[in-house]
């Protein structure tokens, strides 16, 4: 909801006041047990946020720091922990898959009618009865409008849309419904006409023509990732610049976008090199050309500026090992291997698209629920059904089938509460 007020000096927005009214009851049903046992991606998100608050007082001091660690905790795990309360069940995934696709279904009309006019019925509709995002002035692009939506810019709007991509691809199984549900997604994501949302959905859209092309092929994401580093190798050698600059110029929609890219990156990274523990919080400003925007369009550069590198590595690695010990999860279940396939693919298009992206607010807070989504599929395949239908899979990782034999498990190896060998990974 496009909509916000003011307690004292705090700006609140609808969903920020619902992280704050669950982030207490959450926190106390994480801590007993209630959605699950405690994770290594949990232990990450706790320790960013802490990070995150010892770097502001440190560099803004104590006073100036409490109202933004407290905003930041709650959009960082309170968000999280939202995540991993909602995303329980197949079912909640599903849901979840659904209520994407139906709201922008809904955006659909709005969001046409604002680029071909520049007018934002929602945000004029909102603006009588609370203050809303003013109305952000961007230049035309391939004689359309920019669609803002209800979000802040129509950058946060285009990634948010193209979060659902394959999402939705697994959640709809047949070609009609599919021919009827993406369409959806694209067109809201192309209307945003932003770079960083249309990576997201070329992303995926690599990622999921992978899987069905080598569907047979066991180490299929492996071989994916070497063709990867070797595409990269091959651009440094070829080109007189680093691949990263090479692929800003080659997707962007001008030329001044792309050399902007670079210069960020190039005075950001600096920065970080010059503050690499604390980094400059909100207090201070990075160093720059005077003819340069303060926007700093880079989600993982941001996060080693404001707070340092301690606080990217542990974001990262909240990120790196909840989608790793999820992808690796033995699950028997087929229409949860699907789902699963198509929730990785959505956060992994995103996590791409936001390394030319900011996402602040609720953007920011929904990919924190993302992330807690994530979480849950670590342990999906316990009370997954298998695939003959009548036996389930028990505590120690052994399928029983309907007659009460159990079935002897393959070796395996045990990492955390995943185990290993029993079943091929997604």
């Amino acid at each position: 909801m496009p909509v916000y007020f003011n307690v004292g000096s705090v700006r609140l927005q609808p969903s920020l006041v619902l992280l704050l009214l669950t982030v207490i009851p959450f926190v106390i049903g994480w801590l007993c047990g209630v959605f699950g046992r405690i994770k290594l991606p949990d232990i990450l998100v706790v320790g960013c946020c802490l990070w995150q608050a010892t770097a502001l007082m440190a560099t803004d001091g104590l006073e100036a720091s409490i109202e933004p660690i407290g905003v930041y905790a709650t959009q960082t795990f309170g968000a999280y922990l939202l995540g991993r309360a909602c995303i329980r069940r197949l079912e909640d995934v599903r849901y979840l898959a659904t209520l994407i696709f139906v709201q922008a279904a809904f955006m659909l009309p709005f969001a046409v009618f604002e680029a071909l006019t520049s007018r934002s019925i929602i945000l004029e509709a909102f603006s009588g009865i609370l203050p809303t995002y003013g109305y952000v002035y961007k230049e035309p692009r391939l004689g359309l409008d920019q669609v803002q939506g209800t979000f802040e810019h129509p950058i946060l709007f285009g990634i948010f849309m193209a979060f659902g991509f394959s999402l939705v691809f697994f959640r709809f199984k047949t070609n009609f419904s599919k021919i009827f549900t993406l369409p959806v997604i694209v067109i809201n994501t192309f209307l945003s006409l932003s770079t960083g949302a249309l990576l997201s959905i070329v992303v995926q859209a690599i990622l999921i023509g992978w899987s069905m092309v080598f569907r047979v092929s066991t180490p299929r994401w492996r071989n994916l990732a070497i063709l990867v580093v070797i595409t990269y190798i091959a651009i440094d050698m070829a080109s007189n610049r680093s691949p990263a600059a090479v692929f800003v110029d080659y997707l962007t929609f001008n030329t001044g976008n792309a050399y902007n890219r670079i210069l960020i990156w190039e005075f950001g990274t600096a920065e970080v090199w010059r503050h690499p523990f604390f980094g400059l919080g909100f207090a201070a400003d990075w160093e720059r050309p005077y003819w340069m925007s303060s926007s700093m369009d880079n989600f993982w550069l941001v996060a080693a500026v404001r707070y340092g590198l301690p606080n990217f590595i542990l974001l990262a690695a909240a990120f790196i090992f909840a989608l790793y010990l999820a992808g690796r999860a033995p699950i028997l279940d087929e229409d949860t291997v699907l789902l699963r396939r198509g929730y990785i693919m959505g956060t992994v298009g995103t996590l791409a698209a936001i390394c030319s992206v900011h996402l602040w607010n609720f953007s920011y807070s929904w990919l924190m629920f993302a992330l807690g989504g994530v979480v849950w599929f670590i342990d999906a395949g316990k009370a997954a059904p298998t695939d003959s239908g009548g036996g389930t899979s028990d505590e120690s990782g052994a399928v029983t089938p309907s007659d009460g034999a159990k079935i002897p498990n393959k070796p395996r190896v045990i990492i955390g509460d995943v185990r290993y060998g029993e079943t091929p990974a997604d």
